[in-house]
């Protein structure tokens, strides 16, 4: 019985560690996806907008789109630059404020215009403040002709503060928090917003881990499970190389599991500790008739042939018991026949010793008398 109980202990704990790991992963994919519902209506506006740079647009048709496109998302899009094939700017925003053509610059120092350019891939940099103090982060992106031939580029810088309100927000009724990480170091772009936050220290055995779920040191100084959860915007399959990572205390989270393990527990020594008191009752029961057929055969054996043994019921030890209190009592009217034989005869003996002394002559014959 202990040891099933300690079986069902084991089972429960193990199904509950698993209920708390896909919890945390389940909450990290939900914050995840706010977060990549967001970036992905960016990207949408800016591929619309990349869709209207053709060779018939003219420049004064580009600097109002563009215009349309920071006011439409205003105070978000931090600066807004249009690129031709050779990384030279041709339009640049700075929010409502376009600069004018003797500003404009060149980009070709700038790797992800050049790997827009070249690989025709967008790429995504990491959160961090600008020189404004407002965080943000660069999004760069090729643009295509009718003949999918990349001839430009798109570089936006859009504020983060949309992403770090979703953030807070998504599980707000949680016991977890969550942050938002760069994949590739574990450092920390968006924290939860709360006091005590640090740079967790077991980070990296979550973020290089195959695994989505982890339990190590997390942000405050505490053991929590942490689950992470890559950015990925779906419709253009792209990763941002930024990861969800949602974190909740161990005593948090394995709070109900302890209770349960002790309740639990609880059970099984009521329940083992009753099946050994009816364990224990069921060999008394079982050696209350062997010791009474042990009293009988020594009472017997010491001659008290009055002696019987009490009922012990229908069983095999009943008739067994029956049987010896039969032997008993045949013994003992044996015995008592044999004394009441033993006493005849003595009578007998008397008898004759009596008529022999009677016939006998007072004094010998040689006497002479």
């Amino acid at each position: 019985m202990l040891i099933v109980g300690a079986v069902l202990l084991v089972i429960n704990a193990d199904a509950q560690q698993n209920s708390v790991y896909n919890d945390q992963i389940d909450l990290a994919k939900r914050v995840e996806l706010d977060v990549s519902r967001h970036l992905e209506e960016q990207r949408n506006q800016l591929d619309q907008f990349a869709l209207k740079v053709r060779p018939s647009t003219s420049q004064a048709q580009l600097i109002d789109l563009a215009k349309d496109l920071v006011n439409r998302n205003y105070p978000n899009v931090l600066d807004f630059v249009l690129l031709d094939g050779g990384a030279n700017e041709r339009l640049h925003l700075v929010k409502l404020l376009l600069l004018s053509e003797k500003t404009l610059g060149s980009r070709k120092d700038d790797p992800a215009v050049q790997q827009a350019l070249r690989d025709g891939t967008v790429s995504y940099s990491p959160i961090a403040r600008n020189a404004s103090g407002v965080r943000s982060f660069v999004i760069t992106m090729p643009v295509r002709n009718d003949a999918s031939t990349v001839v430009g580029a798109l570089r936006a810088e859009l504020s983060a503060e949309p992403l770090a309100i979703s953030l807070a927000g998504a599980i707000a009724n949680s016991k977890s928090y969550p942050y938002m990480v760069l994949h590739s170091d574990g450092n920390v772009m968006l924290d939860d917003g709360k006091p005590a936050f640090n740079v967790p220290n077991g980070l990296r055995t979550l973020i290089r881990s195959p695994n989505e779920v982890a339990q190590y040191s997390g942000a405050r100084s505490q053991e929590v499970i942490g689950a992470q959860a890559p950015v990925m915007l779906r419709n253009n399959n792209e990763s941002t190389g930024w990861t969800i990572i949602v974190e909740q205390p161990l005593l948090t989270a394995f709070g109900s599991l302890r209770n349960s393990i002790f309740v639990l527990g609880l059970l099984v020594l009521v329940v083992g500790a009753i099946a050994l008191f009816y364990a224990f009752r069921q060999a008394r029961q079982f050696l209350r008739p062997l010791e009474a057929l042990r009293n009988g055969a020594n009472a017997l054996g010491a001659g008290q042939l009055n002696y019987r043994i009490g009922d012990l019921g229908d069983d095999e030890m009943g008739e067994l018991a029956r049987t010896f209190n039969g032997m008993a009592e045949h013994l003992q009217k044996s015995l008592a026949e044999i004394e009441h034989r033993n006493e005849r005869l003595r009578r007998s003996m008397a008898l004759a010793r009596d008529i022999q002394i009677g016939l006998l002559p007072d004094r010998p014959p040689w006497n002479g008398d």
